[in-house]
């Protein structure tokens, strides 16, 4: 019988942690989706997205309230996108880190920008983890990197592939 009571007295206790992360608005946790490289296209150029050095991702709410997904098969579409679709609301973003290929947060990032990268549509954008990530990743080591503010103003300010 004590067995019993201490099982209900855990279930009500779950149930009651439940609702109250529901009525505070409490959400999982946001995480980069999985592409599947070869078979998805870019939402904005709809090219396939074969190369994950510079795959990128955003999650976003429409006007009417749904949550999608949008991805793209290089960084500056994604920016593009972004400007095109301005009437959404981006919840995340996420970019590959050139170098390892993990996903980083698009925000947190930093950004190399060059004709020198050659990316799948001629942006030319690259990211990392760190400042020497994204030098790096531009080969010559000779850029100033940005960070996502940066990037953003460039890339709204000058139209298609890297200047």
């Amino acid at each position: 019988m004590k067995s019993r009571v201490n099982w209900l007295v855990g279930l009500a206790t779950e149930l009651a942690a439940v609702m109250a992360m529901a009525a505070c608005g409490h959400q999982a946790a946001i995480t980069p989706p999985q592409i599947h490289y070869g078979e998805e296209v870019c939402a904005f150029c709809q090219m396939t997205i074969d190369d994950s050095r510079f795959a990128a991702a955003l999650i976003y709410r429409t006007p009417d309230g749904s949550q999608k997904i949008a991805t793209f098969d290089d960084i500056g579409c994604m920016l593009a996108w972004q400007r095109e679709h301005a009437a959404d609301r981006t919840i995340a973003a996420f970019v590959h880190d050139y170098k390892s290929r993990q996903w980083i947060k698009a925000a947190g990032a930093w950004y190399a920008r060059s004709t020198a990268i050659r990316t799948p549509m001629g942006w030319g954008i690259a990211a990392g983890r760190t400042e020497t990530d994204a030098e790096a990743a531009a080969s010559r080591g000779k850029l100033k990197p940005m960070d996502f503010s940066e990037l953003w103003f460039t890339a709204q300010n000058t139209q298609g592939a890297a200047k």
